[in-house]
């Protein structure tokens, strides 16, 4: 063996993990009929983007990927029914270069998200590099509507909000706010939706913190930022409780954390009181994505055996047949989703859960997988289910068409 070969696993480590763990993707899921059997086809694929985010928003499907990765494709794409990406909402938007103006146009796209008004809100970390500071201008929210393209608002995260060394990395909403996670310089981010005005709080807490403990392993190796140095990725992952009382958050190796929501969002809470607010939650491995349903059920890839995972109201960890996904993709549902899905596990299958619902889209790298599905319990041989499938080893999730 030669003897660079450990590093260069680094570096294809470490822009996998970077691509795999900053997910901000939007699925339909919700019950189908039960069944043991899966079929699994490609909905989309590209070589011109490494996605690393997917939106399904106003009946169209959004796609987006960071800068960093080397794509040629758009920073936000709409997939059309042909399989090509147009750029989204426009080419303009699409088009920064160094030394162009970034008020405007997307610099390096993180995640896409789906407000529960139904817009489509993109984060822009404004860091063309990964791990540089952001560009001036760079660092946003922008939020527009998906059925016309038409930018409904910007919100400009200054730079003592994504400050130099930051990684503005997901959303999600609560009423009149919106909270981020940042995965750079540990920190969450409070954003008042109507004024616009955003807070750093939680600022290098040891909840925040990524800790040194907890390495990402992947394909049986500690996924490294340097030779024989583990990547550390603060808070990054965070889900809303169903009733908006909670926000569970933790850096992507784990744990979660547990704060009240109705302590974040009052500014007059000192750091110090919010900060003994936080109480731990779950005891989560490294993920690559979550999703939270209406009745509290999570669910997350691990990065550890590729599979998808149900953590259900009760704390128990269970692996769903949403399992075929890759850890190089994430999964989160929509408000109407989340409620359909709690429906159906309340009272098994029904006609009212809408047909369009029934399926599941995933992104991996540089593919899009869908499938009728079945979640449920099991109790054992939690296994990758796209060997099962036996997916050819030229698939897009096994990276034969992503130079990684």
């Amino acid at each position: 063996m030669k003897q660079n070969q450990p590093h260069a696993f680094t570096k294809r480590g470490l822009r996998r993990i970077a691509i795999a763990v900053f997910t901000g993707f939007v699925a339909a899921c919700t019950y189908s009929v039960p069944s043991h059997a899966q079929t699994i086809r490609i909905e989309a694929t590209t070589k011109s983007m490494d996605w690393n985010a997917v939106a399904l928003a106003g009946g169209h499907v959004f796609v987006a990927g960071p800068r960093w990765s080397g794509f040629s494709g758009p920073a936000v794409g709409l997939l059309t029914k042909n399989g090509k990406i147009e750029p989204f909402p426009d080419a303009d938007w699409n088009g920064w270069k160094p030394g162009r103006d970034a008020t405007h146009r997307f610099v390096s796209v993180n995640a896409l998200h789906v407000a529960p008004d139904g817009t489509l809100w993109v984060v822009d970390t404004g860091t063309p590099s990964f791990g540089g500071a952001p560009i001036p201008e760079g660092a946003k929210l922008v939020r527009i509507d998906p059925a016309t393209g038409h930018v409904l608002r910007i919100y400009p995260l200054d730079p003592d909000i994504a400050q130099a060394g930051s990684y503005i990395d997901d959303i999600r909403f609560n009423g009149r706010h919106a909270y981020l996670t940042d995965a750079g310089k540990a920190a969450l981010i409070v954003l008042d939706v109507e004024t616009g005005h955003a807070r750093r709080v939680l600022d290098n807490d040891v909840s925040t913190r990524a800790r040194t403990d907890r390495p990402i392993v992947m394909d049986g190796h500690v996924v490294e930022s340097h030779l024989h140095q583990p990547l550390l990725v603060n808070v990054d992952p965070l889900e809303v409780s169903p009733d908006g009382k909670w926000l569970y958050f933790g850096p992507l190796e784990g744990p979660w954390s547990q704060v009240p929501t109705a302590l974040l969002d009052d500014p007059k809470v000192s750091s110090a009181d919010l900060s003994a607010a936080v109480k731990p939650w779950a005891d989560l491995p490294p993920i690559g994505g979550s999703a939270m349903d209406a009745a509290g059920n999570l669910y997350f890839t691990n990065l550890k055996d590729n599979g998808v995972y149900q953590r259900d109201v009760s704390w128990k960890d269970h692996e769903t047949d949403l399992g075929f996904t890759s850890a190089l993709g994430g999964c989160t549902l929509s408000c109407s989703e989340r409620s359909s899905l709690a429906a159906r596990r309340a009272t098994g299958p029904s006609s009212d859960v809408p047909s369009e619902a029934i399926s599941h889209h995933t992104a991996v790298s540089a593919g899009i997988y869908r499938s009728s599905m079945t979640i449920k319990r099991r109790d054992s041989r939690l296994r990758d289910a796209f060997s099962r499938a036996k997916v050819p080893a030229k698939s897009p999730c096994f990276g034969g068409r992503v130079h990684l």
